[in-house]
């Protein structure tokens, strides 16, 4: 096997499978002080993509063990080296991942800036189902502001963009949120309508 190919299996274990029996067995001061010796390793590592990759993977560890500022700071991290490096289908999926983790926090600004900041890469890179994924992230955002219509807007706007994935989770995901919407200003019948469609996809997609 390639020495590189050994080193990638390598840290993807110490940054997945390790921390998760460390945190499993009762400990998350293990957790963290394991996290934090794997992150200075991979700091030490060539300046390359692969290093924003595996940061990206201490995020989600970090989020799992509900260690949240070190979850975000591994993503600005992460954000950073890929712009350096000019990687920016990484770079995209970090900023898709901070917004996601601020609407998590309920810091819907914060959430729709870096939900931004992934949009100009998907104009950028003229990826249709990208730019789709954006605006729906932009719509839950809405949502969580409580601004419905606006939502609304930006469900439809993202749901044909969405659809050229062929997703059919993903797009049934979409129609139930858009439902949710509905929900929220009070049109009932079209909450229904949306949800319905939303479910048949939904488990249309897992059989």
């Amino acid at each position: 096997m390639h020495r590189r190919s050994i080193r990638s299996i390598s840290i993807r274990f110490l940054t997945l499978v390790v921390p998760f029996l460390l945190f499993s067995s009762g400990g998350k001061a293990q957790h963290t002080k394991f996290s934090d010796s794997i992150l200075a390793i991979i700091e030490a590592m060539p300046n390359d993509t692969a290093k924003a990759s595996y940061i990206n993977e201490i995020y989600y560890n970090e989020l799992w063990a509900f260690n949240l500022p070190e979850a975000y700071n591994a993503l600005k991290l992460a954000a950073r080296i890929c712009r350096e490096q000019h990687a920016d289908t990484l770079l995209y999926r970090t900023y898709r991942s901070m917004g996601s983790f601020c609407v998590r926090a309920n810091a819907n600004d914060y959430a729709m800036q870096n939900t931004k900041s992934a949009l100009e890469l998907a104009i950028a890179m003229n990826d249709s189902v990208k730019i789709g994924s954006c605006w729906s992230a932009m719509a839950a955002s809405f949502s969580s502001l409580g601004e419905h219509e606006l939502s609304i807007a930006y469900y439809q706007k993202a749901l044909p963009l969405i659809a050229k994935s062929g997703n059919i989770e993903t797009i049934g995901r979409v129609h139930t949120f858009i439902g949710w919407a509905y929900d929220g200003v009070g049109q009932l019948d079209s909450a229904i309508r949306y949800c319905e469609m939303g479910l048949r996809e939904r488990e249309a997609a897992n059989y």
